[in-house]
């Protein structure tokens, strides 16, 4: 250690190119998930029939990450966009906790407790299918997402479909 000494040259940090940097694994197109279960989730069989569930256009590679933790990467935007509309999923009856990373977030520490549910909520009073209604529903059953105003045919059955995040945390309310 005595003979060590540093240069000027030495003492310089190096630069590294954009394009390099954009070759790392990007984290546009993935989802961290957990099981609701204090089962063991057989990681193969998990892959399998999700792969085969969701039947991705560009494919997925599903990790495990430690910590009852998987790390879902799609190659194509449409299926990411397609598995997050269309959830919640599950495997052997077990719930899929999915959550869509964003840049910056760290897999292992993002919190895995919201599970978005479509709700048909009936015997709405007529005038009172609307988005600002539905968001007042959201202390009642869970945090509001969506309000379906496509399903037009339901409003005149009196049936409002609402998409809401509820927290697994919390007991449901009936």
């Amino acid at each position: 250690m005595e003979g060590l000494a540093i240069e000027e040259d030495e003492d310089t940090g190096i630069q590294i190119e954009q394009n390099l940097l954009e070759q790392g694994i990007s984290i546009d197109n993935c989802f961290v998930g957990q099981f609701l279960t204090s089962a063991v989730i057989h990681f193969q069989s998990m892959k399998t029939t999700l792969s085969n569930v969701w039947r991705p256009l560009g494919g997925v590679s599903i990790s495990d990450i430690g910590e009852n933790r998987y790390l879902f990467r799609f190659y194509h935007k449409i299926d990411v966009d397609r598995v997050e509309e269309n959830g919640p999923w599950n495997f052997n009856s077990h719930l899929l906790i999915l959550y869509r990373l964003k840049e910056g977030d760290v897999p292992l520490s993002v919190p895995l407790n919201l599970v978005p549910f479509w709700v048909l909520v009936n015997d709405v009073p007529p005038g009172c299918m609307s988005k600002g209604v539905a968001r007042q529903l959201e202390n009642f059953v869970g945090q509001f997402l969506i309000y379906d105003s496509e399903k037009v045919t339901l409003g005149y059955k009196g049936i409002m479909r609402i998409r809401i995040a509820v927290d697994v945390r919390r007991p449901l309310k009936l």
